[in-house]
């Protein structure tokens, strides 16, 4: 971890002096460790106990109708089982608003980060290497982003609203074997959306989406997806609504003319019967590309529902349920990974908090490859500093 905090010290301390200069900023230090009865992931299980410590820092800057921001993240997760069972995580974000008007927002947003990724969790989750006589094969990634996005909205109660986004993306992998090249992509995406709002906050919308990804070193991959949905936003209040969107995908590979259609949503709603308690849910399913080995495309279904809870004096709870089913469209595989959580999170002071939570996994694979179930429990204390939240 040394490397990183050389590499990012002195990025982190201008960024702080200028925050601090031109609005508070929020630095965040936080170690958090706990014990899991598999760890690893896999069938037959591997215990360990870890440690993890992540320096956090978010700055920004207000002036005029312009909004600037700044994001640093540097983290480190140890498992005490094994010696070589280090990870370590860097990032560094940066977002900048412009509101000419309060019907018109343009924001630019870039990123880069560098992952040390477990092998039981990265693209070679199928075949790690879980030998303790020999070291794990570590897959290191690096990750740029950058996404500019235009919004509009009627200035009167009824009118047309529009937004309008693109995103590119690049993952480049470290190691140079087959499985590793077979990663490699650049990928860009487009969203428009047109709605019509007939009360405020309320509005009936058509929404297109087109994404290409490419990938450098094994183009037989190259594919690209076209998303035709309607929808309804319904807005009550700042943290009780909803947006459903519906319709039909269909991804084409570059190399052959076979064309994949499913249908096609997403839905993201909460609801706070009291500002104190508020309920989310979202569920969504969509193509993308499979990271795993001779595969192309997988779809993708995920389903969430968590409650949030204050109970004054400091103490908050939240309780969530999700559930991913990732279904390989070449050789039919299935895999589903059913996840519940309760956590627990207290501000002794305000600077200080400490927070609990337990987490159960469990993970069924019709291949025989991933099929596991973990037991993960927790306990952190953070200490931040400054203003901004």
């Amino acid at each position: 971890m040394l490397k990183h905090i050389v590499k990012y010290s002195v990025v982190v301390a201008s960024l702080s002096n200028m925050a601090f200069a031109q609005h508070p900023a929020l630095i965040e230090a936080q170690l958090t460790t706990g014990y899991s009865d598999n760890y690893q992931q896999t069938e037959n299980k591997q215990s360990s106990s870890s440690v993890q410590m992540k320096l956090q820092l978010n700055a920004g800057i207000n002036w005029r109708s312009f909004d600037a921001g700044v994001h640093a993240q540097l983290s480190e997760i140890d498992y005490k089982a094994d010696k070589s069972a280090q990870f370590s995580r860097n990032a560094l974000a940066g977002n900048l608003s412009w509101r000419p008007t309060n019907q018109q927002e343009l924001a630019i947003n870039i990123g880069r980060a560098n992952s040390e990724i477990e092998p039981w969790l990265g693209i070679r989750r199928d075949v790690y290497n879980i030998n303790k006589e020999q070291p794990l094969a570590i897959d290191e990634s690096e990750d740029t982003s950058t996404g500019v996005t235009y919004s509009y909205k009627t200035p009167s109660e009824r009118g047309f609203v529009f937004s309008s986004a693109f995103n590119t993306q690049q993952k480049d992998y470290q190691a140079l074997d087959q499985l590793a090249l077979q990663n490699n992509k650049t990928t860009n995406s487009w969203q428009h959306k047109l709605g019509y709002q007939w009360r405020a906050g309320r509005h009936l919308f058509v929404e297109y989406q087109n994404k290409d990804s490419e990938f450098s070193d094994f183009s037989i991959r190259d594919n690209s997806s076209q998303i035709y949905a309607v929808g309804l936003s319904w807005q009550a209040t700042a943290i009780t609504g909803f947006t459903l969107g519906v319709g039909q995908e269909t991804r084409e590979i570059s190399q052959s003319a076979a064309e994949n259609k499913t249908s096609y949503w997403s839905l993201q709603a909460t609801w706070a019967p009291k500002s104190y308690s508020v309920f989310s849910l979202t569920s969504s399913q969509r193509q993308q590309s499979s990271e795993y080995q001779d595969q192309l495309l997988q779809l993708a279904k995920n389903h969430a529902a968590a409650w949030q809870h204050t109970w004054g004096s400091g103490l908050k709870s939240t309780i969530s349920l999700s559930h991913q089913q990732l279904q390989q469209i070449a050789l039919k595989r299935d895999e589903q990974k059913l996840t519940a959580e309760i956590a627990f999170s207290y501000q002794l002071s305000n600077s200080w908090h400490a927070n609990l939570a337990y987490t159960y996994t469990d993970n069924s694979d019709s291949a025989n490859r991933r099929n596991f179930k973990q037991n993960n429990l927790y306990f952190g204390v953070k200490y931040q500093m400054g203003g901004r939240a």
